[in-house]
């Protein structure tokens, strides 16, 4: 028997419960998500499909933070190689009725990287993770100014800065430039960037 705390019905009349392993509860717009994620970054390199079970190596690693555990479940983990690719990948995402989790370089300092489990919404949850590849940066304004993509690490621009532009330094010196947090997080956060 059910408690009714960890029960929801969605629109459709679909019972679905926050920890369900069974890929039954999932709508086939969800159960489709992986692949139509292979459709969109035309490599199996870079999707793992979590609708079976993804406590692989390989999906372990984007389940869980350097820092702060995890411990929860992804329907799908993308990692995209073009800004197009994200936004893709998002709207199928949306489209599907998922949670969508940017996640950088996944170091675990907020805790925000990783899918927990029993957070009350019973929606499945999709990685999209930009620190892969979506690593660049490039100066503009004549090298007073850089933009960063969602993936380039906060130690790896230090270290660039100087070549990039003349006579700057990065301004996101943190204790933790260490791990290599993306900017993206940084600014997310609240951390610099």
């Amino acid at each position: 028997n059910e408690d009714e705390s960890t029960r929801r019905v969605l629109p459709s009349g679909l019972p679905r419960t926050c920890c369900a392993d069974d890929d039954s509860l999932l709508t086939d717009a969800q159960r489709s998500l992986p692949s139509k994620f292979l459709d969109i970054v035309k490599s199996a390199d870079n999707v793992i499909d979590g609708t079976n079970n993804n406590n692989t190596t390989k999906a372990l690693a984007f389940l869980t933070g350097a820092r702060l555990g995890g411990g929860g479940h992804a329907l799908a983990i993308v990692t995209p190689t073009t800004l197009s690719q994200v936004v893709e990948c998002v709207k199928a995402a949306v489209q599907a009725d998922c949670i969508v989790l940017p996640q950088g370089s996944n170091t675990g300092l907020t805790g925000g990287s990783v899918p927990r489990p029993n957070t009350g919404d019973t929606r499945p949850v999709v990685i999209i993770n930009l620190a892969k590849h979506l690593t660049h940066f490039l100066p503009v304004d004549g090298g007073t100014r850089v933009v960063c993509w969602a993936g380039a690490g906060l130690a790896t621009l230090s270290r660039e800065i100087p070549k990039l532009c003349s006579g700057r330094e990065s301004h996101s010196i943190l204790g933790s430039t260490f791990l290599n947090p993306t900017t993206a997080a940084s600014v997310a956060f609240g951390s610099g960037g």
